[in-house]
């Protein structure tokens, strides 16, 4: 039978190994996997905020990762305010402690109403200043840190959305010997 005709056995060309399973050689993903949830109307983590939580880490463990893409799915339209859903976007360093950089600021997500996914690749918003290139937004175990997401700084005051971070991993430096 023919390639790709559906019939018979797979014929593998190399057996799958535990190395093949290594997060550095893995695609692009999105991080966290099933999304920072956030709700307007109550917080991310029960604290009653949603300003400077983190989303995800980036540039940890001997990787050298870039961001690729910010991406936010409303699944609630926004409600109160001006009922649109805004965010800003951010890197705090492992060193800092603080915010250092901002890659998206005073965005607004969505308007009023509007349920959907919303990304920087989508064209839905633009990189600042800080993320304009990639290798602003890359980031090496020297320099990771956390990307962390501020929804609401203003405008609605209930919905509800999940924020991903797409990244991939450029290069792997676990030391001599390794």
């Amino acid at each position: 039978m023919a390639v790709g005709t559906g019939a018979g056995a797979l014929n593998a060309t190399k057996p799958v190994t535990v190395n093949d399973m290594m997060e550095a050689i893995q695609p692009p993903g999105l991080k966290p996997q099933n999304g920072q949830y956030v709700d307007l109307a109550g917080d991310v983590t029960g604290e009653g905020n949603t300003s400077g939580e983190n989303i995800c880490q980036i540039g940890r463990a001997g990787y050298t990762e870039v961001l690729d893409d910010i991406i936010v799915e409303v699944t609630t339209a926004g409600s109160g305010g001006d009922s649109s859903i805004k965010m800003d976007v951010g890197f705090k360093s492992d060193s800092a402690g603080v915010d250092t950089t901002r890659f998206l600021s005073g965005v607004t997500v969505a308007a009023a109403g509007a349920v959907g996914v919303y990304s920087v690749l989508r064209g839905s918003f633009d990189w600042d200043a800080d993320g304009l290139t990639e290798a602003l937004r890359t980031f090496t175990p020297g320099n990771g840190g956390s990307i962390t997401f501020d929804f609401n700084p203003s405008g609605a005051t209930a919905g509800t959305v999940r924020a991903y971070a797409r990244t991939h991993y450029t290069d792997v430096n676990f030391g001599a010997g390794l």
